[in-house]
């Protein structure tokens, strides 16, 4: 038996894809022979990267079958193919126009299908259900920690300077002591006074880092006050000594997060990328900075650019062992060690899917063909234009830090959301505007305030961590949506300023601004956070008090005319939608998918997979 349960599931999939007959045919007589090795292997308890890697390129092919077919048959109408037209006389051609003004979830209506979803579930869907897991497991990572910095932070008072003392703190004693504890391992060999020596050296070339002098003497005085004399290591115990409660708490969380991602990535390392890592005692991500400008904006194109041979998560990839310059904050750091395991683990299976099933129907539409319809041509540029856009886009969103400049744009765009938008006024006429666009449904809607656990039922069910993490096991597109992890959430916000990009920890460039902003945490700040906090209640209510019960209410009558019994969400929520409801697999889709419907059309959706690319800047484009 296989021992961990993502390998069970990846020898399920592989089970089912071979007893698919089109699945075969797409395969040639060398990879079919590598199928009957794979059965072998895993009878006998082993699973290779190669199953993977097949089981992606059969569910490629046969999407990719799927998405030609409908390429063929596809007809734009004749309103979009004349404004379109119209549009594009000068620059660019109608059929990228039609696609990049519709929304990603309609595409197939778009191209003249009303009766199946066959454009979108074989490009677009998978990966949208894998950005939705990727954002729920990322927040689970990710709130412990955030929880424990408040507390960090509020135990000194709210001083920025204290405070980002403590995280340059924390991340010497992290790094310290998994030098200590892994003793002969090549890739812990540089212990955390190199590190410290190695930034400090290079601190006046990282302003664009947002490192400053200050930062550098901060750490210098780390260095100096917590170095062995005679050995020329850092005192790990008489650092960790110098730690409050709340930082002792804060690192205990960030350990504790980085065991529980360790499954994730010894599975994502053997399994997904076919490379095997050694396990270390206490591992924290090291965020090295590099010198070289260009280097470091290059970063982002490099990881995309990865994901076609395979996804290359930074925490995942072998250590030098020797001294980098690295980024001292410790929050900034686990952050995007995390970003990088579960976006390896969560991404990379369907884009590789995706970009299989278009490198087929590019292959099939042109093949021996050397005429091939400008039509059919035009919309498969289209599609892979529009996919590739979406995801750097994600990307970009959720591996990029954000700027100074963005974080005021982004405030001042949120603060124009609030005054605008969030009247409680304007909240009651949207709840009454809601109500009445759900009366055709309102059977479902009225099912839906009754739904729950053994636990928690109606409202409480819907307040609980149980709701969301039910939505992510059955792969509902709209988890994101009606669960935000931006409390700023209505369908009338553009998506664009969504999913804020990770922050860094700094000193203070000098006194003045220090005392400012000490002053500023105490008085403005927590009078701005409290009227926030009501606006964005008063701008998020109308919707989500909505779309919740109509979500579980849809799912469970739609389950239940499938079935003819109801769904057990305590099951389902404990994972066991398959073993403990039998041959209902089918059903939990088709209700999944009910429900993600009407949920879509009452109140948008927030996963770029499934909305317009309009929002999506691009260069030389106008809306």
């Amino acid at each position: 038996m296989l021992p961990s349960k993502n390998e069970r599931n990846l020898a399920r999939r592989f089970r089912d894809l071979i007893k698919n007959r089109e699945a075969l045919e797409s395969l040639s007589l060398n990879d079919l022979k590598q199928i009957e090795k794979l059965i072998d292997n895993i009878e006998n308890g082993y699973l290779p990267h190669l199953v993977f890697t097949m089981s992606n390129k059969m569910s490629g092919n046969i999407d990719g079958q799927v998405l030609e077919s409908s390429i063929r048959k596809a007809k734009i109408l004749s309103v979009e193919k004349i404004y379109s037209g119209l549009k594009t006389l000068i620059k660019g051609s109608k059929e990228k126009d039609v696609i990049r003004r519709g929304l990603n979830y309609y595409i197939d209506n778009t191209l003249g299908d009303f009766k199946t979803k066959n454009v979108f579930n074989s490009l677009f869907k998978n990966t949208a259900q894998a950005v939705e897991k990727f954002q729920s497991a990322f927040k689970q990572a990710t709130d412990p920690v955030n929880i424990a910095r408040e507390k960090v932070y509020k135990s000194f008072k709210k001083d920025g300077d204290k405070f980002a003392m403590s995280s340059f703190k924390q991340m010497v004693y992290l790094i310290q002591l998994e030098y200590n504890t892994n003793i002969g391992n090549p890739e812990t060999k540089v212990q955390a006074s190199e590190f410290l020596k190695k930034t400090i050296k290079n601190i006046y070339k990282l302003s664009d880092f947002n490192y400053s002098k200050k930062d550098g003497d901060a750490l210098e005085d780390i260095l100096d006050k917590y170095t062995d004399k005679e050995t020329g290591e850092i005192d790990a115990d008489k650092l960790y000594e110098s730690f409050n409660s709340a930082e002792r708490a804060s690192i205990k969380a960030i350990q504790e997060q980085n065991s529980k991602l360790g499954e994730t990535a010894y599975y994502t390392a053997a399994v997904i990328r076919g490379e095997s890592i050694t396990p270390r005692n206490n591992y924290v991500h090291l965020k090295v900075i590099s010198t070289d400008k260009g280097k470091n904006s290059d970063e982002l194109q490099k990881f995309s650019d990865s994901l076609k041979p395979s996804t290359k998560a930074k925490s995942l990839i072998k250590r030098e062992g020797t001294s980098s310059i690295i980024d001292f904050d410790v929050y900034s750091s686990f952050e995007k060690g995390a970003k990088g395991v579960l976006i390896d683990y969560h991404l990379t299976g369907p884009v590789k899917q995706a970009r299989t099933a278009l490198a087929k129907v590019e292959k099939d539409l042109i093949g021996d063909n050397l005429r091939p319809e400008e039509k059919d041509i035009a919309l498969y540029e289209a599609l892979d234009k529009a996919y590739e856009k979406v995801l750097e886009s994600v990307l970009e969103n959720s591996y990029t830090e954000s700027s100074i400049a963005n974080d005021i744009l982004d405030y001042v765009r949120r603060v124009g959301y609030q005054v605008i938008l969030a009247r409680p006024s304007r909240a009651a006429k949207e709840f009454i505007s809601n109500l009445a666009a759900v009366l055709p449904e309102r059977q479902a809607f009225t099912n839906g305030l009754n739904v729950g656990t053994r636990n928690n039922r109606g409202r409480k069910f819907f307040l609980s961590d149980e709701a969301p993490k039910i939505m992510s096991v059955l792969g509902s597109l709209q988890q994101s949506r009606l669960y935000p992890t931006d409390k700023t959430s209505s369908k009338f916000i553009d998506r664009g300023f969504q999913s804020p990009k990770g922050k860094r920890v700094r000193m203070k460039k000098n006194n003045a601004s220090r005392l400012v902003n000490k002053y500023w945490n105490y008085t403005v700040n927590p009078a701005r956070d409290t009227v926030g906090a009501i606006s964005d209640k008063i701008l998020s209510t109308p919707d989500l008090i909505i779309m919740k019960p109509l979500w579980f209410g849809k799912f469970s009558s739609e389950f239940k005319e499938l079935t003819g019994i109801e769904p057990d969400f305590d099951m389902i929520e404990q994972e066991k939608r398959k073993h403990t409801l039998k041959n209902n697999s089918d059903a939990l889709d088709k209700a999944t998918a009910s429900a993600d419907r009407v949920t879509i059309r009452q109140g948008a959706t927030s996963n770029p997979f499934l909305g317009t690319q309009r929002s999506i800047k691009e260069k030389d484009q106008s809306r």
